[in-house]
């Protein structure tokens, strides 16, 4: 079974691989994860954070990186994308 999870991520450079590591190391025993972070026009490093943890993990991980920080206006835009079947993904 796969578990999709998406995260949308605002200024959390400090806290994103954390949270990551642990849903990698407590459900991928149980599921198949894909988790999608969705950078929604952070100002501190947080997309060069989900880039590395896209390269780290890239079976799991997969990133969306908004040109700008849509917060409540645009909420369920990862979903969207899901639902869509395209995501983007950062290639090194």
């Amino acid at each position: 079974m796969t578990i999709s999870i998406v995260i949308p991520v605002y200024n959390a450079e400090a806290t994103i691989g954390d949270l990551c590591d642990l849903l990698i190391d407590e459900l991928s025993l149980f599921y198949r994860l894909q988790i999608v972070l969705v950078n929604d026009g952070s100002t501190d490093h947080s997309c060069v954070v989900c880039r590395s943890l896209h390269e780290r993990h890239p079976e799991v991980i997969d990133c969306i990186t908004l040109s700008r920080n849509f917060r409540r206006a645009q909420r369920g835009h990862g979903g969207a994308a899901l639902r869509g079947g395209r995501l983007h993904r950062h290639h090194g």
